[in-house]
């Protein structure tokens, strides 16, 4: 079949050759138009002689039900008049005889067709007043007298041959009209069957003649089959060459990639994936590289969609440091450009992992902001986090900053040894830090000298909460080998003010602290403007 439509194509290429087939075609297609169209035709036609609607749609059917209607008539009658039946049964059956020569009547053109007199039609509307006229009086709103019933039934009785004899007439009058009809509709059979043979004689002596033009052009065309033979050899075993060829530097492209430092991946946006390497797949735990997709690759689908997008804009995304992998994230650099394959667009996604860079950098940080001997903030963390606090916070006016420090350490240094007075201020730090509250920032400022950044409510006595903290310090002496040591702190506070910086808070507080101290030591103290 794809021979010969090739062959077809290659007929149309010439201009004499594509007149002939043009006029064989047009030909075919005509004489197929009538055939069909004959064919059509003769099908109706045969469904129509085929239905039973043809008595209906003549009035036999109807004419006969009502013959059998006013056949059994009789029976109706002969109930009323013995007082078994109510005179609206015979109104009932006598309505269903007019409504059926009421349907006739409407269909008197095609029951009645070969009367041209019009003598049955006259017939008809005859009886149909006679039995409307009958149909009246039964049906009556007044009640008939047992004499008036009795007329009626007696009249109906006297009229019925003589309307069973006229309905059967009309019954055989729409017979023959009826067969009229049918053997015109034979003759119209008849016609289009022989346009039918006509039309289907054309078709084959058109389709004969393509047939032997066709045979002739393949004879024809068998003459170039050995040339053409060769040179598809020739061609199938160049093609075999170039794919060899391709197949090649896809190998070496693919154990380029595999090789790289980087995790490489090659994708449509549509999602269908060109190429992941083996590493990222098992960094990722996929199976293959079809089960793979860009929300396996991206630990937060929203950064990923920003990607993919600004990649589509800008065509080119140089190391963004993102998370990667959902299962078991990690930190690393991602870049991207797009690239054009078979002249549709595809993302080119190269990343390698920074997690043991990104962990040196927390560890960094931690060790900038984090005092090591307590574990609390260091000078510079706390100054940063309150200074955050102070201007993040929605009430920064209910806000005190304590200085609290250690009495007499410089005597347990100089008695003890400095590893008792590291722990010493490690002591502190831990009770400290296990009363702070929420929201509270606590730091060593220097030496055994902390800082409480402390927020308070309105109805809170800073008196009272300072002296708790104090209390808690005197009240957990540290046990040090075998003797026990017992610690106090002075405490020093003050409230801060709107526009007033950290250090000029912190300042306050250190005043209000060595207030404390001159009281004593073991002392509190607040600012006082």
């Amino acid at each position: 079949m794809r021979y010969l439509w090739q062959l077809f194509v290659e007929m149309l290429k010439d201009r004499r050759q594509r007149m002939v087939l043009v006029t064989v075609l047009a030909l075919a297609i005509f004489c197929a138009m009538v055939a069909g169209t004959a064919l059509k035709l003769v099908n109706e036609q045969n469904d129509i002689l085929a239905q039973p609607k043809l008595l209906v749609k003549g009035g036999i059917w109807h004419l006969y039900r009502a013959y059998y209607e006013l056949n059994d008539l009789p029976n109706t009658l002969e109930g009323v008049d013995s007082g078994q039946l109510d005179p609206y049964k015979l109104s009932i059956r006598l309505q269903v005889v007019a409504s059926l020569l009421d349907i006739v009547h409407s269909l008197q053109k095609d029951a009645f067709a070969t009367d041209e007199k019009g003598e049955s039609q006259r017939t008809l509307l005859h009886m149909m007043d006679q039995i409307n006229h009958w149909d009246q009086q039964a049906s009556s709103s007044t009640p008939l007298s047992d004499s008036q019933l009795h007329q009626l039934t007696g009249d109906v009785r006297q009229q019925l041959p003589k309307l069973l004899h006229d309905i059967n007439d009309l019954a055989g009058t729409a017979n023959v009209s009826q067969a009229s009809l049918i053997d015109s509709m034979r003759y119209h059979y008849r016609d289009l069957f022989i346009q039918l043979a006509w039309a289907v004689g054309g078709l084959g002596i058109a389709g004969l003649t393509l047939v032997i033009y066709l045979l002739s052009y393949i004879f024809r065309e068998r003459r170039l089959s050995d040339s053409l033979s060769e040179m598809n050899s020739f061609l199938e075993l160049r093609v075999e060459e170039r794919a060899h060829d391709v197949l090649e530097r896809e190998e070496r492209l693919k154990a380029i990639l595999e090789t790289s430092p980087s995790d490489v991946i090659l994708i449509h946006p549509d999602g269908k994936v060109h190429f992941v390497n083996e590493r990222l797949l098992q960094r990722l735990n996929c199976t293959s590289y079809q089960t793979f997709s860009l929300d396996h690759f991206f630990a937060d689908a929203d950064a990923g969609r920003t990607f993919c997008r600004n990649l589509s804009s800008q065509q080119l995304i140089d190391e963004v440091e993102m998370r990667i992998g959902i299962r078991d994230p990690y930190w690393g650099v991602v870049s991207g450009r797009v690239l054009y394959i078979e002249q549709e667009p595809a993302y080119l996604i190269w990343s390698y992992d920074i997690s043991q860079r990104k962990a040196m950098e927390q560890e960094l940080v931690k060790l900038a902001s984090t005092d090591t001997l307590t574990g609390l903030h260091n000078h510079h963390s706390f100054i940063q986090q309150s200074r955050c606090w102070l201007v993040n916070s929605t009430q920064p006016a209910f806000c005190a900053l304590l200085m609290i420090d250690i009495d007499h350490f410089k005597q347990i240094n100089d008695n003890y040894g400095h590893a008792i007075g590291d722990q010493a201020i490690q002591s502190v730090a831990h009770t400290l830090q296990a009363g702070l509250r929420k929201g509270e920032i606590l730091g060593r400022i220097n030496g055994e000298k902390f800082a409480l950044l402390m927020p308070i409510s309105t109805n809170e006595d800073i008196f009272s909460l300072m002296e708790a903290l104090r209390q808690r310090i005197e009240t957990r002496p540290m046990t040090i080998q075998d003797y026990t040591l017992y610690l106090t702190v002075s405490v020093g506070a003050a409230f801060y003010r709107p526009s007033m910086s950290i250090e000029e808070l912190l300042e306050r507080a250190d005043t209000s602290l060595y207030q404390a101290k001159a009281m004593g030591r073991n002392r509190v103290a607040v600012w006082s403007d």
